[in-house]
């Protein structure tokens, strides 16, 4: 999908490009801004309190709202508003909001005819919030 910004066209180079025999870091391009945006979203919500006070549902209201304006594809952040309209974050547990989150990303791979993932807390939970090994090896051996 090209959008006519910037940031929609097709990448042309790779994220690294090795030029005289060093790395060059090139910017992000559509798809590893929309993984990065996508990890962000499902890692705040997997770490949203289970009973939060209305100021963090405030706080995280805003937020949505704000990420969605400054979005950097302006065609994306305008559709993902129009989906919260439809759809309002459900803030009144961590497991409203990480089903909620989830929802929103497969409703985006729908539209992109990618995987549609289930959006079980449990599943999710180990993807964003406890790992499978060797995540959860790791997590557990440092300290």
């Amino acid at each position: 999908m090209n959008c006519g910004e910037d940031i929609c066209e097709e990448a042309k180079f790779t994220d690294v490009i090795v030029k005289d025999g060093r790395e060059v870091k090139c910017p992000p391009h559509k798809e590893a801004i929309g993984r990065a945006g996508w990890g962000l979203l499902h890692t705040i919500a997997a770490h949203y309190p289970d009973a939060p006070d209305d100021e963090c549902k405030d706080k995280h209201a805003r937020f949505l709202k704000a990420f969605a304006k400054v979005y950097p594809c302006r065609s994306c952040g305008q559709h993902f508003q129009y989906m919260m309209k439809g759809d309002p974050p459900r803030l009144e547990n961590r497991k409203e909001i990480s089903e909620w989150t989830c929802r929103m990303h497969n409703g985006v791979n729908e539209m992109l005819n990618k995987t549609v993932l289930p959006c079980e807390l449990s599943l999710l939970d180990l993807r964003w919030r406890l790992g499978n090994a060797p995540c959860t090896s790791f997590i557990n051996s440092v300290g």
